[in-house]
């Protein structure tokens, strides 16, 4: 996905937690991770579903990510 896109999703208000995932999908890691933790404090409402979508189990076992999780409250069966 050409750079300009993710630029005006992000300009347009897209979630951040929906932007992570694209980063996550093209292997930009950090960035993922950034956008992630920018979504938890900015109470991002499709944190919702970082839990069940598969495209974060690469973040699974990561300290943040569990973080985030417990923060949320969500059942420790999906850390």
């Amino acid at each position: 996905m050409p750079v300009g896109i993710l630029e005006n999703l992000a300009e347009s208000g897209a979630q951040l937690s929906l932007l992570s995932m694209i980063h996550l999908e093209l292997g930009e890691g950090e960035k993922a991770d950034e956008l992630l933790i920018r979504a938890y404090h900015e109470n991002d409402a499709g944190l919702e579903w970082v839990s069940e979508v598969p495209t974060f189990d690469v973040l699974r076992k990561e300290q943040r990510f569990i973080s985030i999780l417990e923060g949320m409250n969500l059942p420790a069966a999906w850390k």
